[in-house]
């Protein structure tokens, strides 16, 4: 029985990839005059330091350059990046007490900032599996198996939602088998080989057509009652 759903962040929770890689063009463009040639879709799901070794950035660089890409990242992403119907299923998990939380690739900074786009006025302190929180990060099944461990559900128990096959392997290898795919604007070459489905919209997941549509029956009682 489906009991929590497990969220990538960056493509999932916000749509942001376009942006990680505009951070880091920009940046290398400003510090090394760099131009990059490398297709934008390989690099979905990475970490920041796997994504800085395809550059070929000398060593002594690395940290400065990762450093500048965090900040330009902080600094421009912006709630208009939100994906479609995330807030309104993020509202229902809380009020219905079912567990959640995040595995990403990326810093725990930027993971932090892009949930509090949602503006959830600290509804919930929701988990987060973040680059710092484990030794190997995806596709390593290590972030997944230790978010499990902190909703203490088994693999069966959960929906994972993921937009790379990085992280779809990631999912798998840590057992878990309701694994959704949903794509946007980089995930052309992706091929969800490993997910159980790839999705549009939201509402193509059944588990969360029944949580939106009781959120959004009550909301509607409840503004008649007003």
């Amino acid at each position: 029985m489906l009991q929590g759903i497990i969220f990538d962040i960056d493509g999932v929770i916000v749509d942001s990839e376009p942006l990680h890689m505009k951070a880091l063009i920009e940046t290398l463009k400003r510090e090394l005059d760099v131009e990059s040639d490398i297709d934008e879709n390989e690099l979905i799901g990475l970490s920041l330091d796997d994504t800085i070794d395809k550059f070929n950035i000398p060593k002594v660089k690395e940290e400065v350059i990762k450093r500048l890409t965090i900040e330009y990242y902080l600094e421009n992403v912006s709630a208009d990046l939100i994906r479609p119907d995330i807030k309104q299923l993020w509202l229902s998990l809380i009020e219905k007490n079912i567990k959640f939380g995040c595995v990403s690739s990326a810093e725990m900074s930027i993971c932090k900032k892009n949930i509090s786009l949602l503006n959830l006025n600290d509804k919930i302190q929701v988990p987060i599996v973040a680059f710092e929180s484990v030794e190997k990060t995806k596709p390593h099944p290590m972030p997944y198996l230790k978010m499990l461990e902190i909703l203490g559900l088994n693999p069966d128990q959960v929906i994972v939602l993921e937009d790379s096959d990085t992280g779809i392997r990631s999912a798998s290898l840590a057992g878990i088998h309701n694994i959704y795919a949903w794509p946007h604007q980089l995930s052309y070459s992706q091929n969800y080989e490993q997910a159980k489905m790839v999705i549009q919209n939201l509402k193509e997941i059944d588990f969360f057509v029944k949580i939106l549509e009781e959120r959004n029956n009550y909301v509607s009682k409840y503004d008649l009652v007003q």
